[in-house]
């Protein structure tokens, strides 16, 4: 919130002791804004303060975006109010169409992850075949060998071979 200091519709108020008169704790001052004394137009607006209390002031009636107000800091606060200010039929809908958009961008996410897990998958079958290809050709290991130490069925190793004699020219 910006610094408010005195004006025709803000007031301090503090805490007292009786006693000593004295302020008995600051983290205890209340400061009022009386929003219907605040008259100012969109033109007379000096300040952050004074934006700040137009806008409070304010909200509830603008139809659009005041020019001077149309920037990146304050469009946000205009399209929250734009939402709060739905009837019913209009939030159900605006409702339905977040709840539409969040699933589909979870089906998006969804279908990327599967497409992660295929290509990871892929690529160690890949890594796995090209690991027994070599192991084949090195002729230190027979086909039943490298069968068992990978825990591979035989007859996919036999498949891997016939499809590398089939490869060569």
């Amino acid at each position: 919130m910006p610094e408010l200091k005195d004006g025709p519709c803000v007031d301090l108020h503090e805490i007292v002791s009786r006693s000593t008169k004295r302020v008995s704790l600051v983290c205890t001052n209340l400061l009022t804004v009386e929003l219907s004394k605040f008259n100012k137009g969109i033109d007379e607006l000096e300040g952050e303060k004074d934006v700040f209390l137009f806008l409070l002031a304010n909200m509830g009636s603008l139809t659009e975006i005041p020019a001077s107000l149309d920037n990146e800091k304050y469009r946000p606060l205009f399209e929250r109010a734009r939402i709060a200010n739905f009837n019913k039929e209009e939030m159900k809908r605006y409702n339905a169409l977040n709840r539409q958009k969040e699933r589909a961008y979870a089906e998006l996410y969804s279908a990327e992850q599967k497409g992660i897990e295929k290509g990871i998958e892929k690529g160690i079958e890949e890594g796995r075949v090209e690991i027994i290809e070599q192991l084949i050709d090195s002729n230190k290991l027979t086909l039943e060998e490298i069968s068992k130490s990978l825990k591979i069925p035989l007859s996919q190793i036999e498949e891997i071979k016939a499809n590398m004699e089939h490869a060569m020219p």
